[in-house]
This record gives C-alpha cells, sequence and structure tokens, in this order.
C-alpha cells in the first residue's frame, strides 16, 4: 500500500530494540572470540535488528537468491560489520520509549520471539518453507506495531488506550492502513521476497487469505497462524503443556495444512516454549500479557529504579573499585544526580536502561583494555553524547593522547579527583543542557512532521475514495494496476482483473429514483467488501462498474473469487419504500499470462464483460483463445 510507505523512511532505521539484546550484544563485542553462530542468536531475538540486517545483506547482494535467514544475514555480512550495526542501534531511546506510554516494547519483543521460535519448531517437522526463513518472517510478522508506535507515538497511545474492539479496524481508521500492511512494507524494504512477505500478513486471521487451492501460500499463512495462536497461549501461561482449547482451535488446521497431529503438536509447542524461557531470563525479557491483535498492550512505564534523573537533575554514572573513596559528594555539589558501580558488566547494564548524561569511570575497575571500553560505549548513538571523565595514575600527555582518542572527555589523576572533579564539570553541564535542548526540539518537530503526514494521507485518502461507497476510486485503482504490473514484469506475482458492471442498473435509477440506486451501490460495495480477501482490491471504476484486480493467482482461482461475488450479489436485497430491490452483476475476466500490457489487460477484461453481458447478463465470461466461454 502507497500510504504506508510513505512512513518507512522516519520508521526502519528509529525501531527501538529491548535492553537486555543491546547489553547481550555489547558484552559479546567486548569478548575477543564471538562467533557468526553467537552473533546470530542475539539478533535472531530482536525484530528491529533482524530487519536492519536483512535489509543490509540484500543491499550488498541484489543478485541471486534473495537473503530471509538471519544467520545467512550476519555470515554474508561478516561480524564486524554486524556487530558495529548491532551494536550501534540495539539502544532503546528512553525518551522515545516515553512518548508511546501503551506499548510495552519489552512484551512486544519477547512476545515477537516466541512466535517465531514455534513457527521454526512447526517449519521442522513439516515441508512448507526452510525453518530459519519462517523464523525471520514470524520474527517480522508484527514489527509494523513497533513502527506505529515508533513513528505516531501519541496517536497510537491513544490508539491503544481507546475503547475500540478492533486494533486493525481503528488503525485503518486513524492513519488509513494498519499494522499488517506496514510490516508488509518494511519486511518487502528488509529484502524479504513475496511468497513469504504475504503469507505473513495473515498471521493474526486467514479469513481473507485464499482457500487451500492457493498451495504454499496457505501453508505459510497457516503455519504462522497457528504459530501466532499458540504463542498468544504460552505468553500468558508460561507453561509448556499445550491447554485442551486452544489445541482443539489449531488441531484442525495443522492435520490440513501441515499434516501435524495434535502429538506433535504439543511437542514442537512444548520444546518452544521452553527455548524461548530460557532466552528471555538471558535478556531480562517478560514472559507474560498477551499482546493479541485486538488487544492493546498494558502501559507499561518504563522502569527507572535506581535512576538520578527522576528528581530532574543531569545523570551521573560511576564505575568504581569498592576500595576507592565514593565520589557522591563533588558529583552532587556539580549538580548531578549519582548512581555508583563497581562492576564493568553492572555498570553497561545501567548504561543500557538509563544512559546518563555524565560517566565517570575509574581506570582500576575497568576488566580489559580501557579503550576497548571507551570505543564500545562510543560506537553507540547515546554514547556519542555523553561526556566521559577516566580517572587513573598519573600519566603524561603522550600516554593520554590514545584515551582521548578513544573517547574520553577528560583525564583526572586519582589522588585529585575527588577534590577537582566538580570544578571541571561545567563542560559536561553544557553538553547535557545542549542534548536536553536538542531531544526536545527533535521531539517538536517529529510530532509536527507526523502530523502533516497524517493529513497528507487522509487527504491523498479522500483523493482516491469513492465517497459513496468508500471503496478506492478509479484513480486508485489505476494506480494499483499500474504498481503490480511494475512488479509482474520484474518477475514478481502474476495480475489479474475482473470487470464487474450491475445488470439493469439504469431501470433501477429510473423507476425507483437515484437514492435508491444509490442505496444499492452502498450496500453492494458493502457485501463484496467482505468477500474479497487480502491481495485482492476492490474498486468502483464509475458508475455501475466495478473492478477487482488480483494479484499472485491463476485464472483458476480469479474464477473462484468472480463466483463467490456472483453469489453474494445474489443475496442482496436494499428494502426501498414499497418494495425490495435485488440485482445481479455481470463479470469479464483476464490474466497477465494473456496480455502484453496493463491497457491490454484491462481491454481484454472489458471484451470479456460486453461478451457476458451480451450472453444474457448475469453470467462470467473469459477468453480462451478467440472464443469467450462462460463460468
Amino acid at each position: 500500500m502507497d500510504q504506508s510507505r510513505l512512513i518507512l523512511k522516519d520508521a526502519a532505521d528509529e525501531l527501538p530494540s529491548p535492553n537486555g539484546v543491546a547489553l547481550a550484544i555489547m558484552q559479546l563485542w567486548n569478548s575477543d572470540t564471538p562467533s557468526i553462530t553467537q552473533i546470530a542468536r542475539l539478533v535472531e531475538t530482536d525484530p528491529a535488528l533482524s530487519g536492519r540486517l536483512l535489509r543490509l545483506a540484500n543491499a550488498a547482494s541484489r543478485a541471486g537468491r534473495p537473503v530471509v535467514s538471519i544467520r545467512e544475514a550476519v555470515a554474508r555480512l561478516g561480524l564486524e560489520t554486524v556487530k558495529q550495526v548491532a551494536v550501534a542501534f540495539s539502544l532503546v531511546d528512553p525518551e522515545q520509549e516515553r512518548q508511546c506510554e501503551a506499548f510495552d516494547y519489552a512484551g512486544f519483543a519477547s512476545h515477537s520471539l516466541l512466535v517465531a521460535m514455534l513457527a521454526r519448531q512447526l517449519a521442522s517437522q513439516s515441508n512448507t518453507a526452510p525453518p530459519e526463513d519462517l523464523f525471520a518472517c514470524a520474527l517480522l510478522a508484527r514489527v509494523g506495531c513497533l513502527a506505529l508506535a515508533t513513528v505516531y507515538p501519541q496517536e497510537y497511545t491513544q490508539i491503544l488506550t481507546g475503547s475500540s474492539p478492533s486494533l486493525v479496524a481503528e488503525e485503518r481508521h486513524r492513519f488509513g492502513f494498519d499494522h499488517n500492511d506496514l510490516s508488509y512494507e518494511l519486511m518487502r524494504d528488509y529484502g524479504v521476497p513475496e511468497p513469504l512477505a504475504r503469507p505473513a500478513v495473515h498471521h493474526e486471521s486467514l479469513d481473507r487469505v485464499g482457500d487451500v487451492a492457493d498451495g504454499r501460500r496457505f501453508r505459510i499463512a497457516a503455519l504462522l497462524h497457528i504459530a501466532y495462536r499458540l504463542a498468544n497461549q504460552g505468553f500468558q501461561t508460561r507453561d509448556a503443556a499445550l491447554d485442551d482449547e486452544t489445541l482443539d482451535r489449531v488441531t484442525a488446521l495443522a492435520h490440513d495444512a501441515l499434516d501435524m497431529d495434535s502429538q506433535r503438536l504439543r511437542a514442537r509447542f512444548a520444546d518452544a516454549i521452553n527455548e524461548w524461557l530460557s532466552w528471555s531470563q538471558v535478556f531480562s525479557l517478560p514472559e507474560s500479557h498477551p499482546v493479541g491483535p485486538d488487544s492493546a498492550p498494558e502501559t507499561q512505564a518504563a522502569d527507572r529504579h535506581d535512576d538520578p534523573h527522576e528528581d530532574g537533575r543531569k545523570r551521573a554514572l560511576v564505575l568504581q573499585t569498592p576500595s576507592d573513596p565514593p565520589l557522591t559528594e563533588p558529583l552532587e555539589a556539580a549538580g548531578f544526580g549519582t548512581c555508583h558501580r563497581d562492576d564493568q558488566e553492572q555498570m553497561l547494564r545501567t548504561a543500557v536502561e538509563h544512559q546518563p548524561d555524565l560517566l565517570v569511570i575509574d581506570q582500576a575497575a575497568i576488566t580489559g583494555s580501557a579503550e576497548r571500553l571507551l570505543r564500545l560505549i562510543r560506537s553507540t548513538e547515546w554514547g556519542r553524547a555523553v561526556y566521559i571523565v577516566l580517572i587513573g595514575d598519573h600519566l603524561d600527555e603522550p600516554a593520554q593522547a590514545p584515551l582521548y582518542a578513544a573517547g574520553i572527555d577528560m583525564y583526572l589523576e586519582r589522588e585529585m579527583a575527588a577534590e577537582s572533579l566538580a570544578d571541571r564539570l561545567a563542560p559536561a553541564h553544557r553538553l547535557a543542557e545542549l542534548k536536553s535542548l536538542w531531544l526536545s526540539d527533535r521531539r517538536d518537530l517529529r510530532r509536527t512532521a507526523n502530523q502533516l503526514v497524517i493529513s497528507r494521507r487522509k487527504f491523498e485518502t479522500l483523493s482516491m475514495t469513492d465517497t459513496l461507497t468508500g471503496l478506492p476510486n478509479r484513480r486508485a485503482g489505476m494506480a494499483e494496476l499500474e504498481r503490480a504490473w511494475a512488479q509482474w514484469s520484474r518477475g514478481g506475482p502474476a495480475v489479474g482483473i475482473i470487470a464487474l458492471d450491475l445488470d439493469h442498473f439504469k431501470r433501477i435509477n429510473d423507476h425507483h429514483g437515484h437514492a435508491a440506486g444509490d442505496r444499492l451501490l452502498a450496500e453492494v460495495a458493502s457485501v463484496w467488501s467482505g468477500v474479497i480477501r487480502q491481495g485482492e482490491t476492490l474498486c468502483r471504476s464509475g458508475g455501475e462498474e466495478f473492478l477487482v484486480i488480483t494479484t499472485g493467482i491463476d485464472l483458476a482461482a480469479m474464477k473462484r473469487i468472480a463466483v463467490r461475488l456472483q453469489q453474494a450479489t445474489r443475496d442482496i436485497t436494499v428494502p426501498w419504500r414499497d418494495s425490495v430491490i435485488g440485482i445481479s452483476v455481470s463479470m469479464g475476466l483476464a490474466h497477465s499470462n494473456d496480455a502484453t500490457d496493463q491497457e491490454a489487460l484491462l481491454n481484454r477484461a472489458d471484451k470479456a464483460l460486453y461478451a457476458a453481458k451480451e450472453g444474457g447478463r448475469n453470467r462470467i465470461c473469459f477468453r480462451d483463445n478467440d472464443t469467450y466461454l462462460a463460468v
């Protein structure tokens, strides 16, 4: 959808990652011998980071098979590139987290990880698609929720805390698209191919995915849907035993789509839950709170324990050995709230969680190389703005030079630190104030830009919408056809057109009046909208004429869609004054396999529609060689 692509530029590079994952990546980078497997396992726990690396891997390898597996992406990019990207982006901006107060960032990451682990387990027991590919698809299936919370934090908070029973419906009303549309566009932006990205749109509901005859696409969608349903139960109970009610809801689907019985389903569920629980403990991810398609995650205040910023002061984090006298007094005198740590890993964890304005590090408390630690901190977006004071033994200027090159702002000798620290922190205060002003300006600019995008989107929606029926108008339909044909011409999914014309509609207008005709058109549009499925676009092209644009299906599947529309039309009745108005419809079908360009495709559908009307109306026609046949 074009409207959801409008926010990709803002969302794709700013999606936040959970702090536990960020810390684990930082610690692994600080080790000497991280492996591809270790890095990949960490990346796999984070939807936002996984998407970034997939996009980088596909951009670096434009020819050949698209990269979908996260482990393959890590292998292609190389450890150094992956480590730098991972550490640079894997930090939740606490200012950003406060903006969308109703979105549970850590809960989202944990739930996504569980869905992905279940999808991999199910794929390992079915001949559906490579398990690692489906792991990535499941991990990214709801990344649109994260994007909306990131780009529209205030608006999304209102949606999540509102009274609407349907999250998808409220998103569409507010933005013109929903999180599933945005997830699809982000996955395509990351390089996930259409045959995998499109089924992921249906992980919450299979109502519009098509039937079993659609083959592999349906099986992938069914597998992701089962994983999602099972994850909802496991996320709430944290129990590796699958309850009977949940099992009953998915057993028939698992049998039909995956050829998997209830015993194997239980075993895969238990394996995934146990794996998820172990990873959740490693990364401090939550293991409860449901995250369903129509339920808002509970409002989460960020964990602020031991956060000196609570009272409005600038934040200072100190790393010292227990034997050194604490620097609380000079820092308090300089106006900083202070938090002390005597362990490097604890310091990193606190820094990731609270992102202080000032870091005071005693070199004696550093494990390993001071320069390595400093470069690690400076590699993060937050670390580039923090003021760093290093305390150590007496060093002459040449010996201090590598430390300044690695990232310190000030070097103090240990003997002088307590008495001179407070007097030397004016630059740290100025930097913190500038950072605070910059963050405030950035928030204001983002808020204004997002409001402009929403206003623009509403205007575009109105200009592309038929006011009577609420359907896309002819302009929107032609834009969708042009987009679909461009994809088809580059080797993408096939395109089809169903041209529809309501039979004898002029008689209804003449006999009952235009108000009755308008009422009938609105009812037809409403009924048909409930019949078409994801991947099919219904638009009103003018008067009593409509178009359905299909993608990724053959002519036989198009015939089934047309029959469904015809049957639904026969059941339409509109009470009007003392009578009841009914209607029938004629249809013409055309498929991209039989056309040289989109104009030829439209012309072929129009001629088939004309043949249907000439043949007596209330029928479906298509061209076979030089003959028009009825379905």
